[in-house]
């Protein structure tokens, strides 16, 4: 019980505050309990002589009920007699009885007015909540810069999950520029406030050496500790770290462990991982219809990533009927989340007409709103599609800009496809040598089309010293990573192609 009402003395609101908690410990008793009569009549009694306090909890168990029985209307009452008292967790709480939309009509407009008088007042609940939703783009318009006034706020107020969230945001980026060392600090901050969903977190800086000397025992005292407390974050980063080989040796068994443990205790984004892992076949047998099924998990949890691979799925049709009306259901889904990539392949797929009517004005729309959001991959095909599509006048100089900022971002098909415009001489002038440069920084980071280009270079002497053994090494690396193209100029160059096993 977390609080002894029967031990409780005086009127003040310590015996409000035990009154409450006896409340919830035994809202759902079903035998007759004089003791929970005594606590909800003291709260009531307390509220109607104009205890702010005692209306704001008497509202809360109103909305909770006896039994499971919610008393909605009885609650906005107390809420408001609460608030009109100079109570400002009334004021949240009643907004986000709105924004919930559960008991009563959802009215996301009432519930972000509410959230803001209660941020006048000072409410760090408020703040941090209010701060989410701008940051998510949860039922209104994404904001990084508005999210961060709104946790800064909440963090002056000494509000441990908003200095969590704007570490998040310090190490993504968003909104800011990116600073891992602040993140760090953010982090630690809000662990020593208590915040139990900053110590995985911490961990991922340990782990990733962001801000902090790469410390990977640290990394996983952090993770277990965060395992120790019930919660699946750690679990999640451990099964990652795995299945990466980051600072471990790759396992995919115990990455598939980890994920399983974490699964259980409902992580969509292990979900998600582990959806990943069955539909490309990596580290596990290939099995469609089990990734859908874990996709599914994860999108009914409202994992964005999830809804975009499960939208590839359906537009592939491996296994599957493909259903490009259902897949773009999908992306629009992960796209009101925020979710970037999935504002890419929309985009693409306006562009081709893939699923939905071709519309090039909107499938732009998407892509600068991803490239808004930083996004590498909507830079790149954003240039790919005004280079490529029947744009007369081509604009030579965005689509080269475009290219530069995906590449700054570490984009290997921007990388590759810059490599191949300074090859062609075209709309940039022509640079070889700079070509073979930006194909073996595009092959560092594992493009397939970009090896069976540098192969073509080693072949033909161009941009480089000709050397058929060094070609075909390039060729056979693009063919062993499924790169059909690359398939084709080998047989081109030397005749029909036999895999070599060692």
């Amino acid at each position: 019980m977390s609080g002894n009402i029967e031990k409780s003395t005086g009127n003040g609101f310590q015996y409000i505050q035990d009154a409450y908690n006896y409340a919830v410990d035994h809202l759902n008793d079903t035998e007759h309990n004089e003791t929970l009569l005594k606590a909800f009549n003291h709260l009531k009694t307390k509220a109607d002589q104009g205890d702010n306090k005692a209306m704001n909890l008497y509202a809360l168990l109103m909305e909770d009920g006896i039994g499971g029985k919610s008393k909605v209307k009885e609650a906005i009452k107390y809420y408001k007699m609460a608030a009109d008292h100079g109570n400002s967790n009334a004021l949240y709480n009643l907004g986000s009885l709105f924004y919930n939309g559960q008991k009563v009509p959802k009215n996301i407009q009432a519930a972000e007015k509410l959230f803001k008088l209660a941020i006048e007042r000072g409410n760090s609940y408020a703040m941090l909540f209010y701060g989410s939703m701008l940051d998510s783009g949860m039922n209104v318009p994404q904001n990084y810069e508005e999210a961060i006034k709104y946790y800064k706020m909440a963090i002056d107020k000494g509000e441990p999950d908003a200095m969590n969230n704007y570490a998040n945001m310090l190490k993504d980026g968003r909104g800011v520029k990116k600073n891992y060392s602040e993140a760090v600090k953010y982090y630690k901050m809000a662990i020593d406030k208590g915040c139990t969903k900053a110590i995985p977190n911490l961990g991922m800086m340990y782990a990733t050496g962001r801000g902090v000397e790469k410390d990977i025992e640290k990394a996983i005292m952090y993770y277990q500790k965060d395992i120790e407390l019930g919660n699946s974050s750690g679990l999640h980063e451990l099964a990652t770290m795995y299945q990466n080989g980051t600072g471990v040796p790759q396992d995919y068994e115990k990455a598939i462990k980890y994920y399983k443990m974490a699964i259980d205790l409902g992580n969509p984004n292990s979900m998600n991982n582990f959806a990943t892992m069955l539909h490309n076949g990596k580290g596990i047998h290939q099995n469609i219809p089990e990734a859908i099924k874990y996709y599914k998990m994860a999108i009914d949890l409202g994992q964005h990533h999830a809804m975009t691979n499960y939208a590839n799925i359906l537009i592939d049709g491996i296994d599957v009927q493909p259903n490009y009306e259902e897949a773009m259901k999908y992306f629009k889904m992960a796209i009101d989340l925020g979710n970037t990539e999935a504002m890419t392949y929309y985009a693409n797929s306006l562009v081709d007409g893939n699923g939905i009517q071709r519309n090039v004005e909107e499938a732009i729309k998407y892509y600068e709103m991803a490239i808004d959001l930083g996004d590498p991959q909507a830079m790149f095909y954003y240039a790919y599609m005004m280079y490529n599509d029947k744009i007369q006048p081509k604009n030579i100089s965005k689509i080269v800009q475009l290219l530069e900022n995906a590449i700054k971002l570490g984009d290997s098909n921007a990388m590759n496809m810059y490599g191949m415009m300074l090859q062609s001489g075209k709309v940039i002038p022509k640079n070889l040598s700079q070509a073979v440069i930006y194909f073996k920084m595009a092959i560092d980071d594992g493009n397939t089309n970009a090896m069976g280009q540098y192969a073509i270079c080693l072949e033909k002497g161009i941009g480089v010293p000709p050397d058929t053994n060094e070609a075909k090494k390039y060729f056979r690396m693009a063919i062993s990573n499924g790169n059909e193209n690359a398939r084709k100029m080998y047989e081109y160059f030397y005749g029909k192609y036999k895999p070599t096993f060692t």
